[in-house]
């Protein structure tokens, strides 16, 4: 506790009125960049499932979540080392951009390897196999995130935000044109990889245009010792994170089919626009209740479970109403087709809850230098949401994938509870369970 309040009483002390708004200008970008990917994501991906149907529209989700889990080992989790680096070590930015990138590109090859070896073991059918490795082929260019760093680093997050939309936007005008030309699945995998392809030039453009300084050819054999070594421990965390996050239709693909992905996609794509809410609003009011904390505890503690209070029981009424409503819903978004969706719909969105308190609980994790905890749950969560996928895919079908995630989550959240003390303060406040609140 007294290391939240030095960090606030140093914060107000480092930063003048100016520099607040320009940190709040930055953040205005990214909040803006997520809101224009979630709409056009939602809005076009079901343009295109209608389009694909159940069946192409489950092998396009398998393609781009088979690449997903490969993702870690080419950004070798750099991204966070590298902007501490260019923090601390302004003037040599061209050498730490430099190394990193020729670090991602190594990486990226890697990934590819590791995908092809991959296809060849699980033994997946040539189409597919196709598809796959053609959206592997933009791994490679991750390497110019780099210079999204150099922004970051820089307080700069328009002209990446501003990248980004230019790529959102590129891709949903391609995606639509093809639905109205009756293009087939083949043109919608490349699409996903002239995605990557026009973000790196997006942002190599950028970072050209504010006079970067070129650092393709710069490498410093010590600094990538040093990189690498910082960041092992993260490739391990994002490798766990991808698995977590993708192996589900994997796992459906290969037990229930190409149709069960696409119900289950279509699905899934319903409830997750729906964290944008949670994430938001924690977002939005935990800055202010840890700045509460400066001075008083109990308030502190007081506005912190009040804000679990409030995102518990409005995702629980938002759960309720999506469950509810789910064959409605499904039938006006994609039609008879995807009918068989609304069973997975009503089940997967009792995901939110537990979704909502495990935003605000990392918060907390992270503001009180916690977050040593995070991949042990995560490992929880993966395990958890694996044996559930085995178990439940062959007896009840895609729906039991809906019932696995909503067991990982849980038992993510229980996982945190049984490791972290003043976690379960937290949550006995939360039910209305007396407990005397100590400082942390």
């Amino acid at each position: 506790m007294n290391s939240i309040r030095s960090a606030i009483k140093m914060t107000g002390e480092q930063f003048s009125r100016q520099g607040v708004r320009r940190y709040l200008f930055n953040s205005g970008w990214l909040f803006a960049e997520q809101g224009l990917r979630m709409i056009a994501g939602f809005l076009v991906g079901i343009y295109v499932a209608r389009h694909l149907g159940p069946a192409q529209f489950g092998t396009f989700s398998y393609v781009i979540a088979f690449v997903a889990l490969f993702a870690p080992l080419a950004s070798l989790g750099l991204d966070s080392i590298v902007i501490r680096e260019l923090v601390v070590h302004r003037k040599d930015e061209a050498a730490i951009l430099g190394t990193a990138f020729r670090l991602k590109a190594v990486g990226a090859l890697i990934a590819l390897a590791a995908l092809a070896l991959t296809l060849t073991i699980v033994g997946v059918v040539a189409p597919i196999r196709g598809y796959v490795f053609v959206v592997g082929i933009g791994l490679l260019a991750q390497a110019f995130d780099v210079t999204d760093l150099h922004f970051q680093s820089h307080v700069l997050s328009k002209y990446a935000s501003l990248c980004r939309m230019f790529q959102i936007a590129l891709s949903a005008g391609l995606k639509l044109a093809l639905v109205w030309n009756g293009a087939g699945l083949e043109w919608f995998v490349a699409v996903a990889l002239i995605d990557q392809l026009a973000l790196a030039a997006a942002l190599a453009w950028a970072y050209r245009q504010r006079g970067g300084e070129r650092f393709y050819a710069t490498f410093d054999r010590g600094l990538a010792r040093r990189l690498v070594s910082a960041s092992s421990p993260l490739i391990i965390s994002g490798l766990i994170g991808a698995l977590y996050m993708r192996i589900d239709q994997v796992l459906i693909m290969a037990l229930v089919g190409a149709e069960g992905v696409g119900l289950y996609a279509a699905a899934t794509v319903l409830t997750e626009a729906l964290f944008f809410v949670p994430a938001v609003v924690s977002s939005t009011l935990f800055p202010a209740i840890v700045a509460a904390g400066a001075g008083d505890v109990a308030t502190y503690a007081a506005r912190r479970v009040m804000l679990y209070r409030a995102l518990l029981g409005g995702t629980l009424v938002m759960s309720m109403t999506v469950a509810l409503a789910a064959p409605l819903i499904v039938r006006i978004l994609y039609g008879e087709r995807f009918a068989a969706a609304a069973l997975v719909l009503s089940i997967h969105a009792f995901t939110l809850p537990f979704v909502a308190c495990a935003l605000v609980f990392g918060k907390v994790l992270i503001a009180e230098g916690r977050h040593a905890l995070m991949p042990k749950i995560t490992l929880a969560a993966l395990v958890a949401n694996v044996g559930g996928l085995v178990l439940l895919l062959p007896a009840v079908g895609v729906a039991g994938a809906a019932a696995a995630a909503v067991l990982a989550q849980a038992t993510a959240l229980g996982t945190l509870l049984v490791l972290d003390r003043d976690s379960r303060v937290d949550a006995r406040h939360v039910l209305g369970i007396a407990v005397p609140v100590r400082a942390r």
